[in-house]
């Protein structure tokens, strides 16, 4: 029973990004020239796909700070960064060093 009402508890807190939050951290990522901040690899248009690093893998919305380890919405908490570095990620608290 306590680890159902743990795992409500981390679900309950998860939710879709706002179209404020989307845009600001796609907004910020192409003044920041498109590029991954943990491997920094550049992002380029492929038609059909997007934007993508290596021909083929795509960006995602990251929480710097993840929220099972406290980390909120709040915009300064946003950031882009590829499909690749962001499931490696996982829920680490150092965002920053190269995975």
């Amino acid at each position: 029973m306590a680890q159902a009402r743990m795992l409500n508890k981390t679900i309950s807190h998860r939710r879709c990004l706002t179209k404020e939050e989307y845009n600001y951290a796609w907004g910020k990522w192409e003044k920041e020239g498109m590029i991954c901040p943990v491997c920094k690899k550049k992002g380029g248009f492929v038609p059909g796909k997007g934007i993508v690093i290596d021909g083929y893998i795509p960006f995602h919305v990251d929480h710097i700070i993840p929220l099972s380890k406290g980390g909120t919405y709040d915009l300064e908490n946003l950031r882009v960064i590829c499909q690749k570095c962001n499931a490696k990620k996982g829920n680490k608290l150092n965002p920053d060093q190269e995975i």
